[in-house]
């Protein structure tokens, strides 16, 4: 009798993980091989050759293309994964080593360390690693798009999120270089400064067109009230939502569009695990107050979860 359970047992585990299987491999075919625009992975391997062609590309589309080329290298492992591990269930190739770490992982709910290798900052749970990664990829696209098809992509009149690329970090250090490539200045002349809303003061008259919108940032552990920091209220949520901010890359050597009394300056962590520095921008606060929203962990994030 145990042994017809367990038996049993492993009939259900390998039907259930066949069903999981099969869902993923069409989740992806739906995204990247089958979608209404269609071959996906074609259009965006055709874009990331254009990179090739072009040694006199800006910095910004460079780092766009290599994002681009990093996704795509990743969806194929991870398709080339699914497709095999397809095949093993169904009796039509052997298991091998890679494929069975891969099994074993999803099995646990886990990521496949093969697949973290490739993004080590990805999610540690395979279902919201391939959600993350479809969705990130999607908005590459977009971003490449806008980039190739326009002479100014830096522009405070386009809304930017910076949740959308892999390496955000890597990105604004990026926009410094081709800001120093504009200014004709080297690079560790510039600084980066942030433009908040009702605080009145724009960044243009000192960075013209290369200034960006940035949408879709969160704060925790206060809010903005009235273009300040303020204490939470009690019923405010634990991380509130920003408004749209304009940053830029600007010569140390003009005035700070805010005094360093009325400011403080606050991390910026890719999510809430904080595991993941991004940046650090001034945000406007009473003078004397920069202390408190120190010690009280006042942090900016790309993603509240």
């Amino acid at each position: 009798m145990q042994n017809y359970h367990a038996k049993s047992s492993v009939r259900l585990r390998k039907k259930y993980f066949h069903i999981v299987i099969r869902n993923l491999s069409h989740l992806f075919r739906y995204h990247f091989f089958q979608n209404k625009n269609g071959n996906l992975y074609e259009i965006l391997m055709k874009l990331g050759e254009r990179s090739l062609r072009d040694a006199k590309e800006s910095p910004v589309l460079s780092f766009l293309h290599r994002e681009m080329t990093s996704a795509l290298s990743l969806i194929a492992t991870v398709h080339h994964n699914l497709g095999s591990i397809s095949k093993f269930l169904r009796g039509t190739c052997v298991l091998t080593q890679e494929m069975d770490a891969v099994i074993h992982s999803i099995l646990r709910g886990e990521t496949p360390t093969s697949w973290l290798k490739a993004w080590s900052t990805g999610p540690e749970d395979y279902s919201s690693f391939l959600r993350i990664l479809i969705a990130k990829t999607q908005a590459m696209e977009k971003w490449l798009i806008r980039a190739e098809s326009s002479t100014q992509f830096l522009s405070t009149e386009v809304n930017y999120n910076l949740a959308d690329l892999f390496n955000p970090s890597v990105f604004l250090n990026v926009v410094r270089q081709q800001t120093a490539r504009h200014l004709g200045v080297a690079i560790d002349q510039l600084q980066l400064v942030s433009n908040w809303p009702r605080a009145h003061r724009g960044l243009g008259s000192h960075l013209g067109n290369q200034a960006l919108t940035i949408s879709d940032l969160h704060l925790e552990g206060a809010v903005l009230e009235n273009g300040k920091l303020d204490d939470c209220h009690a019923a405010s949520p634990t991380v509130g939502a920003l408004p749209d901010i304009q940053i830029a890359w600007k010569s140390v050597a003009m005035a700070e569009p805010f005094g360093l009394d009325e400011t403080v300056e606050l991390p910026v962590y890719f999510d809430f695990t904080r595991s993941s520095l991004v940046t650090q921008l001034r945000v406007p606060c009473l003078p004397g107050s920069q202390l408190k929203w120190m010690q009280n962990g006042t942090a900016i994030l790309l993603k509240p979860f």
